[in-house]
């Protein structure tokens, strides 16, 4: 399981500084966490007890993200920080740091 400092790192879709203005810039660093969580395959109800939320906010924040990126679904969102940290870094798993 990753430690927090880790799940605060960047995402590989994240946008270079100079140009913060696409919608994945606007997650805040505890949506950031619930990415990193959801990457790694956990529920929400692990979700909830990983980070001490309650379920329900786990699910705001999912469907905010999914919104925000305009995904359609959790595998959509795994795929994409998968995707992204393994053509980032050259390898076959995800860098979620």
């Amino acid at each position: 399981m990753p430690t927090m400092s880790t799940l605060n790192g960047p995402l590989p879709f994240d946008p270079p500084l100079a140009s913060r203005r696409r919608p994945h810039a606007l997650l805040t660093p505890r949506q950031r966490q619930v990415i990193h969580l959801i990457a790694e395959g956990l529920t929400n109800k692990e979700i909830a007890s990983q980070l001490n939320i309650a379920v329900h906010t786990v699910k705001t924040h999912v469907h905010t993200v999914l919104t925000t990126l305009q995904l359609r679904s959790r595998l959509e969102l795994a795929i994409l920080v998968y995707a992204g940290g393994r053509e980032a870094h050259g390898s076959d798993t995800p860098q979620l740091a």
